[in-house]
């Protein structure tokens, strides 16, 4: 992919059985709901927790398409500014399974990748993690007790407003959409928002992302997008 947000809202759910995101997470009472108000306008260099609407996952490989948990999390800076993202850490459901070490800013429109126990493939991961990811898990990017973004897949308990509705194949990925119509055709390989960057956010899982037959990784080496 060349080139979402969630807390303890109970809108997140698709009914009231459903329960939220951070009443399955081991820091729940301390995670900060940010989603029912809406992301904060990013007017400059964001550190942390203050990058609330700056930071979102771009784009989940479920992983097989080289060998076995060679599954990826892809993260995106969708502002205009750097954003300061030392500490900050990637759970995957629940687990926390990665922190970004100190000192790691990442640049406006650009991405960070992190890579499963054998991902082994290019490009390389700026970070790896121990917990596997499959279609139907969710992952986060906390900043303390700040919920920077959420994606839920199908079948996830967890999820913004609504969870991705079909699951990601072993060789497909979730993938964010540059816009409200984003198509898989037009956001892969040489299509026409190939380059427009993954950054369309209305903090609905269902309907941020699409999914699509290939995985696109891209890490920290990469150009900015847009």
């Amino acid at each position: 992919m060349l080139g979402g947000d969630g807390g303890l809202d109970a809108a997140q759910t698709s009914d009231a059985a459903q329960t939220s995101d951070a009443a399955q997470s081991p820091d729940a009472t301390a995670l900060v709901d940010a989603a029912a108000t809406g992301d904060a306008a990013i007017a400059g260099p964001c550190a942390g927790a203050a990058c609330r609407g700056a930071i979102v996952v771009s784009e989940i490989g479920v992983g097989r398409l080289v060998r076995i948990d060679d599954d990826y999390v892809e993260i995106y800076n969708r502002s205009a500014f750097d954003a300061d993202v030392s500490g900050c850490v990637l759970r995957v459901d629940g687990a926390l399974s990665a922190t970004i070490p100190a000192g790691t800013t990442l640049p406006a429109h650009r991405y960070y990748l992190f890579g499963g126990a054998m991902y082994m493939r290019a490009p390389t991961a700026d970070a790896s993690y121990i917990d596997n990811v499959t279609p139907a898990s969710w992952v986060a990017i906390d900043c303390g007790t700040t919920r920077l973004d959420l994606v839920g897949g199908a079948g996830a308990q967890t999820y913004e407003r609504n969870p991705i509705s079909v699951a990601a194949s072993s060789t497909g990925a979730y993938h964010r959409r540059a816009s409200a119509t984003s198509t898989c055709a037009e956001i892969t390989g040489t299509g026409s928002a190939a380059a427009a960057g993954n950054g369309y956010d209305t903090d609905d899982n269902e309907t941020d992302f699409v999914v699509c037959g290939t995985q696109e990784p891209q890490s920290s080496q990469a150009p900015a997008e847009p």
